[in-house]
């Protein structure tokens, strides 16, 4: 079975320590990345089957990164699977990634048995 490529922008090191522990390495090839910026450069480059987003990141927040996600997919047969992982739960904040077009929106702190559950479901609908 081919492992399912999961890319993960977050500047903190302790988010990076609960992803490694809850998503399973035989399972998931994961790559990490600090900023947004990093983010659009590395989906455009390795086109992961899955996008985990820090909204409130260095260099260029995960909102504007999905957003050029979304703007470089135009027209596109395909839509990269987004979920964003954030600290920021308000109403507002989902919302906006919504109109841009999450798939999923975790509020930290974050369990690990809830990620790995909400990036099968996200994969499973695509």
């Amino acid at each position: 079975m081919e492992k399912l490529k999961v890319l993960i922008a977050d500047d903190d090191p302790y988010a990076h320590n609960l992803f490694r522990m809850g998503l399973n390495d035989t399972l998931y090839d994961l790559k990490f990345v600090e900023n947004g910026k990093d983010a659009v450069e590395e989906w455009k480059q390795w086109r992961p089957d899955v996008v985990l987003l820090d909204i409130m990141m260095p260099v260029m927040s995960g909102y504007a990164a999905l957003k050029e996600i979304r703007r470089a997919e135009a027209g596109s047969e395909r839509s990269t699977p987004v979920i964003i992982s954030t600290a920021l739960g308000g109403k507002g904040d989902v919302m906006d990634c919504v109109k841009v077009g999450v798939q999923g929106y975790l509020v930290k702190p974050i369990k690990c048995d809830q990620l790995a559950q909400k990036i099968e479901s996200c994969v499973s609908r695509v």
